[in-house]
């Protein structure tokens, strides 16, 4: 399975340029309105588009949703980038940028959005330091790419086309498997984990004769999951065990009881029916998952969303304000738990919680800074700083996390403190392929 690095995002709503170097688990640390979402919408977007179709290409260049209107960024290209390691043993670094629609003059004609620039490079992740080679360059004049040993293979392109998605058609090209690689890479979004109870609260859908009947597909999944890997599902309830100790026994199951007595002309038939039910410490008999708490309901969609990740090849699992509905303590013990079943899928997630700075090393944090112009600014705390850090936060008799929101809240007594103590402002590379 391809590794993701590094992961970097611009040109997209109030984010001018930001660079994250992905650990296996990656936070954005922030109050409210810094930026964290734009982040993770900003991700899922470039991925959307990498995978779509031309006419959507087309349709997400004009997304007014998410076309910079900031006063500092505006007209600005979105750009993304992605660094990372595949199977073979190679490094990969891959990039696309394009303009959004436009109006243009006083009359506001309208211009299309177009791809402006793509890059794909490779080296030898067994030779140390080596500069990326091209094998796919693209700039808005023309777009080539590594046929014979040397990129300068021109290649028409329309301007709604990615060469890397045009090549994966091309069998007899020498890197077909890397460009196959490449577009296997899969973000996923758990974003409908701060209210997981639709998850398992049955959907009812209503026959012709009146009578309701149920099916939810993500009971569907457990029930499959214990029938086609028992082992993993083992696995994933013991985590839970450990995490929602009151826990002791889950039981999907699938509802036979009901019978649907469905004709054989009929030309559609409802799926099968599941559900699953849970034997809690102090109840003497199961009851239906629901039933528990929604923090115990939302760490067990969680769980079960990562183990999903993992077996489906995803490499990236965004996650909107992990900490909701889960208490301090089980946050520590699901932060110390979820690295053991990941395997090569990051998880990047979103946080409010000055807590979060005691169970995570200060190169998983990513601290949302002020800014005066809105644009968004995430930076890690630097290595060479992070006892200043701790020493300034102790004198105040504050937590690390609950300084460093004083800093990112106190915007005119500690600015200067800002670019002592963090990471330089990410800049575009623009074309380094260092």
């Amino acid at each position: 399975m391809v590794s993701i690095d590094r992961i970097c995002i611009g040109g997209y709503r109030n984010i001018d340029y930001s660079e994250l170097n992905l650990q296996q688990l990656t936070a954005l640390l922030a109050p409210n309105n810094y930026g964290k979402s734009n982040i993770l919408n900003a991700i899922m977007f470039a991925s959307t588009f990498l995978h779509a179709p031309s006419d959507v290409k087309r349709q997400m260049m004009k997304d007014s949703s998410c076309i910079p209107i900031n006063s500092k960024i505006a007209g600005t290209p979105f750009y993304f980038e992605i660094e990372g390691r595949l199977e073979s043993e190679r490094c990969f670094l891959y990039r696309y940028s394009f303009d959004w629609y436009q109006q243009i003059g006083k009359d506001k004609t309208g211009k299309d959005g177009q791809i402006i620039g793509e890059y794909l490079g490779i080296k030898d992740e067994t030779k140390g330091k080596q500069k990326y080679r091209a094998i796919i360059n693209r700039t808005l004049e023309s777009a080539k790419y590594d046929a014979t040993g040397r990129c300068n293979k021109e290649i028409a392109i329309n301007s709604d086309e990615l060469v890397l998605v045009k090549l994966t058609n091309n069998d007899n090209w020498n890197y077909l498997s890397i460009a196959k690689e490449i577009m296997e890479i899969h973000v996923a979004s758990v974003d409908t984990i701060a209210d997981p109870k639709g998850h398992f609260v049955p959907q009812k859908m209503l026959t012709t004769d009146g009578v309701q009947l149920v099916y939810d597909g993500f009971t569907q999944y457990l029930y499959q999951l214990k029938q086609e890997d028992e082992g993993e599902f083992d696995y994933l309830i013991s985590l839970l065990t450990v995490l929602v100790p009151t826990i002791e026994s889950v039981q999907p199951v699938k509802l036979s009881s009901i019978e649907k007595n469905v004709g054989k002309d009929v030309p559609y038939e409802l799926p099968d029916l599941y559900d699953v039910y849970v034997k809690e410490k102090y109840n003497n008999q199961p009851t239906p998952f629901r039933f528990l708490s929604t923090g115990s309901m939302r760490m067990f969609f969680l769980v079960t969303s990562i183990v999903n990740a993992r077996k489906t090849g995803t490499q990236i699992l965004l996650v909107e304000e992990l900490e909701n509905s889960i208490h301090p303590d089980l946050m520590q013990s699901l932060l110390e738990s979820i690295p053991l079943f990941m395997g090569d899928t990051k998880l990047l997630f979103t946080s409010h919680s000055p807590l979060l700075t005691k169970h995570m090393g200060y190169q998983q944090l990513y601290v949302g800074l002020p800014s005066d112009d809105g644009v968004v600014d995430f930076r890690t705390i630097k290595r060479s700083k992070l006892r200043s850090v701790l020493e300034i936060a102790g004198a105040g008799e504050m937590a690390l996390g609950e300084y460093l929101f004083e800093l990112m809240l106190d915007t005119e007594d500690d600015k200067s403190l800002i670019d002592a103590f963090f990471e330089n402002k990410h800049v575009k590379k623009g074309g380094s392929n260092d």
